[in-house]
């Protein structure tokens, strides 16, 4: 997903369809991006999540992924797992959003959306990967 567009998409459109995206909610905004970004029916939740996560904080920082993000925010092991153990992760995604706009950190979105794209042991392994990476640089400093 190009994130630089959808983050255009969103700054682009009114305060009130803003602020739906913002929320989580699907609104006339939500339906021209869609439209604009040629995504499938089975597309749309990823994108809904995406616009979320934009929404509220942007397109992030390109160097910080979502893992590390998560980490860096104080994400807990017991959220991280039960993120990485759902067979379908849109809810916890969402949550891990929430909590990362609740902390005012950004990250590069990819990772997320290959989550949400693949649900894939090796989406999920990047996710956690990042995240311990994060922890024990920490810690070693």
């Amino acid at each position: 997903m190009d994130f630089d567009f959808l983050e255009s998409q969103i700054n682009q459109l009114p305060k009130g369809e803003e602020a739906k995206l913002r929320r989580g909610k699907r609104g006339e905004g939500f339906w021209k991006i869609a439209a604009k970004a040629d995504v499938s029916r089975h597309e749309e939740s990823r994108l809904e999540l995406l616009c979320y996560a934009i929404a509220q904080l942007g397109h992030g920082d390109d160097d910080l992924s979502f893992g590390a993000a998560l980490h860096e925010a104080g994400y807990s092991k017991t959220r991280l797992n039960r993120l990485l153990d759902t067979r379908e992760p849109e809810v916890e995604c969402r949550k891990a959003i929430d909590f990362l706009a609740a902390q005012g950190q950004g990250a590069s979105w990819q990772q997320l959306d290959d989550y949400l794209r693949y649900k894939n042991d090796q989406a999920r392994d990047s996710i956690a990967r990042s995240y311990y990476s994060a922890k024990y640089n920490d810690e070693s400093e």
